[in-house]
């Protein structure tokens, strides 16, 4: 390895030769041809091919020497050469012999396989029209039928026709396009047919009417289109006769029909169509005969008539053999029920707000109006079609409740306010005033209890602020208490207020006792409590002054 370090050193040391062998360290690239020939350019051609000459001479020499002292290695490597070669070879065969079994392989599968093919989608084709002409013969016997078939065996008869006509394009066969109109024709015949059995059968609630047709809807498959359709028609129809009963012009024209001196004449200023009415009577009369006509009649006869939808629909085997599937069917009802009592509360709300009359109307006569929507329910209640399907009255309405509570106890506070603005104790006659506020007040809040209840608290509010404007009346000191002279004005005042106050107590418990049996229990226990303070009102009186008697015998 020392001669070969000599020989490159050498090479190195030689600018000439150096250029030719290495590389530029710069650019790790052969030298230029250009550096070579500015190198050549200061040597004379002799003298650049004695040095070439030497050079090579230098590397055979060393190549000479490499061989010598390697020479069992590459005669080594020589010998892996040839046998690699040889393995290479018989490689080469193996791949030769190994394509031509596939290439065979591949004749014997491939020819085979698209006989099959072919035969396969001849197959295909043939059971494709097979079952074409089967479709076909079967469509053609089950339209003969059709012309003279009832609703129920017709939609059944379509039925399959839909089923035999389905994931099948039959446009392009002459032979079926008379058979397919009449198939049209007769369907919106039969659906026609049942439409007109339902609107029958709801109209005089027979089941069988209504079950029979919801048979031809449920072969149609149309069931749930008409049931989505019955409620949007029975919604909108409650909706429309609800706009009406509280249209304003409305009520004023049959309020002004009630009042027959008015016929003969109009009021001068007053136009035709005017949002004002002319008889608040005739008005709020007009208002809850059409109100409570749209309660009774309109809405419970739907409510019948959705109920039974929701019978036969929720019937597992109707009649005929019917199985209803419609998933309407379980909740029917209470989807009719929610939205007629939402639909019916902002109709009464947009009514209250257009005009200042209906609300008040609304508002002052809310038991009235609570009245009737609780009526409604306990016909829904007592009808054998509609018991147990409508639990509850809504929300229909009680928008009014507060304004109408708010009103009442105005009025029970301003009558005992009233009964106290002079010196003198209340009379009997102004007790017997508020008794029949109370009792006028008890009366029309009987229509439920919970308003009874409210009621009766907001009495107990006026029957407390009564023994509260009565105490702040008592006179006290020692004018009060004396028992020496003749009774003073102070104690004579304290024995009127006193007088009256048993006076309101007996009043009020003559009142409970008339009402007991239509009071509820909570209501007449809330008027029992109030009247537990007149006691002490009493004894605040009489205290002091038997004090003093006791004072004047000791």
């Amino acid at each position: 390895m020392g001669g070969a370090n000599d020989v490159w050193d050498e090479i190195q040391n030689d600018d000439y030769l150096k250029q030719i062998v290495y590389k530029d360290s710069s650019t790790d690239q052969p030298v230029s041809l250009t550096s070579v020939q500015a190198i050549s350019a200061t040597l004379a051609v002799s003298e650049q091919l004695s040095r070439l000459t030497h050079g090579i001479n230098l590397l055979e020499r060393e190549l000479h020497v490499q061989v010598l002292e390697n020479h069992e290695h590459l005669v080594s490597q020589a010998m892996w050469v040839d046998r690699l070669e040889t393995i290479l070879a018989d490689m080469q065969a193996n791949v030769q012999r190994l394509l031509s079994s596939v290439e065979r392989l591949r004749s014997k599968v491939v020819e085979p396989f698209n006989k099959l093919e072919t035969q396969t989608v001849m197959l295909s084709r043939l059971h494709a029209t097979s079952d074409l002409l089967r479709r076909t013969s079967r469509i053609q016997q089950l339209t003969k039928r059709l012309a003279n078939s009832d609703a129920v065996r017709a939609a059944t008869i379509i039925n399959e026709l839909d089923e035999l006509c389905r994931d099948v394009d039959l446009s392009g066969l002459d032979i079926l396009q008379e058979d397919l109109r009449l198939m049209r024709t007769e369907t919106q015949r039969v659906e026609r047919e049942a439409q007109q059995m339902l609107a029958q059968g709801l109209n005089t609630l027979s089941q069988q009417e209504v079950a029979t047709a919801f048979q031809v809807f449920h072969s149609l498959g149309t069931e749930e289109r008409e049931v989505n359709q019955l409620l949007e028609k029975t919604l909108a129809t409650i909706k429309s006769s609800a706009e009406k009963a509280l249209d304003i012009q409305n009520l004023n024209q049959n309020s002004t029909t009630q009042d027959r001196n008015a016929k003969a004449k109009v009021t001068p200023g007053r136009a035709s169509g005017s949002t004002y009415p002319g008889n608040i009577t005739n008005f709020r009369n007009a208002l809850w005969t059409g109100w409570e006509q749209v309660l009774s009649s309109l809405i419970f006869t739907h409510c019948c008539q959705i109920a039974l939808v929701q019978k036969v629909l929720r019937n597992s085997q109707g009649i005929n053999g019917f199985t209803a599937t419609s998933e309407k069917g379980s909740d029917i009802v209470l989807t009719f029920w929610n939205k007629t009592n939402e639909m019916l509360t902002k109709q009464l709300s947009e009514a209250a707000q257009s005009s200042s009359f209906v609300k008040q109307a609304l508002e002052g006569e809310y038991p009235k109006l609570l009245r009737l929507h609780l009526d409604l329910h306990k016909r829904l209640q007592a009808d054998p079609i509609t018991s147990n399907l409508f639990p509850n009255t809504g929300d229909c309405g009680h928008q009014f409740e507060t304004a109408y509570l708010s009103r009442s106890i105005a009025r029970l506070l301003d009558s005992v306010h009233g009964m106290f603005s002079s010196e003198s104790p209340p009379t009997t006659e102004q007790v017997d005033i508020l008794i029949r506020t109370i009792t006028n007040e008890l009366s029309v809040s009987l229509v439920e209890d919970a308003l009874s209840l409210t009621v009766a608290r907001n009495i107990g509010k006026a029957i407390q602020l009564f023994y509260l404007k009565g105490e702040q009346m008592l006179s006290v000191g020692g004018e009060a208490t004396q028992v020496i002279e003749p009774p003073t004005a102070g104690q004579m005042l304290n024995v009127s207020v006193a007088n009256i106050v048993y006076y309101l107590m007996n009043q009020v418990r003559r009142v409970v006792t008339n009402m007991a049996s239509s009071l509820p229990a909570s209501s007449t226990g809330e008027l029992n409590k109030s009247l537990a303070n007149a006691d002490s009102l009493t004894r605040q009186i009489l205290a002091p002054l038997v004090a003093s008697i006791q004072d004047s015998i000791e």
